[in-house]
């Protein structure tokens, strides 16, 4: 049975540092495969994780007001999107203002924004619920506020990109691939994360095993690597760097070496094997991020 590390603080920055304590948690599984971690930055020369430590630390602020921009908003859920969207402009300057121009967190930033955000929102509307710890069907409530939030302003933006002159990587992703990426995610309600990686804690929640938190984590990470369409891998190795990082996932879980007791060194290797192909797969790292925060919220963790 996972032991739980923390329980559910009740002042008023409860959800925001239970957020920003997500993030950490992220940052600091070890060894993750291309990813920043203690142990190595993996494939990225320009960060350590100290810069995430930083960039961690320098959301908090941010991470509060997309929480109560929620629990304050009246009126349509897209409205409370485009509330929030000039928030994560802000949180933005002040990761980059953190990090010195380094972009570590911007795709976490967007999902802890409409996380926070619906989670604001639900507390509005169930404030018995604000210092309890989120039921299962709590939590698919949250992501279905989420997702009824983006549906048109996210919608939109997947229309007329051909006569676009200057795109995003996401957009062309699209493009090309008819891949959506974190955008993708989002309008589907986190699917991976709701069907996939939180499934996985609760069960280990519920069972009697040997896992540390740190290799139940690993294997969370490596089960959303597996079936995610992970852009940062793409925009990598193109959709061949994908499905590589998504085979390498499959065959650690299949062959069950993060339960064993030399784990770490049989990770590293995998992570120098995606260090040389220069693959990062920094969407399923922002997922796991994601995970840890509503696993919290449910007190799995």
């Amino acid at each position: 049975m996972l032991k739980t590390t923390s329980k559910l603080p009740s002042d008023p920055l409860r959800i925001p540092l239970l957020a920003q304590n997500s993030l950490l948690y992220e940052s600091v599984v070890t060894p993750k495969p291309g990813l920043v971690d203690p142990a190595h930055p993996g494939a990225h020369s320009d960060m350590t994780i100290f810069t995430f430590i930083d960039s961690s630390t320098a959301l908090l602020t941010g991470f509060t007001d997309y929480y109560q921009a929620g629990r304050a908003h009246q009126g349509s859920l897209g409205r409370l999107f485009t509330k929030i969207r000039p928030i994560g402009l802000e949180i933005e300057e002040q990761m980059n203002q953190a990090t010195l121009g380094v972009n570590t967190h911007k795709g976490a930033i967007f999902s802890f924004g409409i996380l926070l955000a619906s989670l604001g929102y639900f507390h509005q509307n169930q404030p018995s619920k604000l210092n309890q710890p989120l039921s299962e069907a709590d939590s698919q409530t949250v992501f279905e506020i989420g997702q009824d939030m983006v549906q048109d302003s996210l919608g939109k933006d997947f229309i007329g990109l051909e006569d676009k002159i200057q795109l995003t990587n996401g957009e062309k992703l699209y493009l090309e691939h008819g891949i959506r990426g974190i955008r993708g995610e989002a309008l589907e309600g986190y699917p991976l994360v709701q069907e996939l990686a939180l499934p996985y804690l609760r069960k280990m929640k519920n069972q009697e095993h040997s896992l540390s938190l740190n290799q139940t984590l690993l294997t969370t990470l490596f089960l959303l690597i597996s079936q995610s369409e992970d852009s940062n891998l793409i925009n990598r190795g193109g959709l061949t760097g994908l499905a590589w990082a998504q085979k390498e996932a499959q065959k650690i879980l299949q062959t069950n070496i993060i339960s064993q007791e030399d784990y770490f060194p049989e990770l590293m290797a995998v992570n120098q094997r995606f260090v040389e192909k220069h693959l990062s797969p920094g969407g399923s790292a922002d997922l796991l991020a994601l995970t840890i925060f509503m696993a919290k919220l449910e007190n799995l963790i």
